[in-house]
């Protein structure tokens, strides 16, 4: 469709469900049973060095092991680029930078 009008119009009186398409990057926090966090591409490319920030706020957030928190996991998440200041995603020309 070309519009989100359009896609309303084929919907209506139906039930449906629908997401937001974020403008930026696919990727994957691994942690593994060691301890260690990595971030990978869609292509299992490591982007760690990548995002310091993301790995900042990964250890500020995770709880260990003996704390209730998991051993392992994988988040498969899209890395946008946000701008606090106006609560605003901004465009992935921004990310890619």
């Amino acid at each position: 469709t070309k519009s989100i009008t359009e896609v309303l119009d084929r919907f209506d009186g139906l039930p449906f469900t629908c997401e937001f398409k974020y403008d930026g990057e696919r990727a994957q926090i691994h942690r593994l049973e060691n301890g260690q966090v990595c971030i990978f591409s869609r292509n299992s490319e490591n982007m760690t060095l990548k995002y310091p920030d993301i790995m900042a706020k990964i250890a500020q957030v995770s709880r260990a092991p003996q704390d209730g928190g998991p051993h392992s996991y994988v988040l498969d998440c899209e890395v946008v680029a946000y701008n606090a200041a106006e609560q605003r995603i901004l465009p992935f020309q921004i990310l890619s930078t």
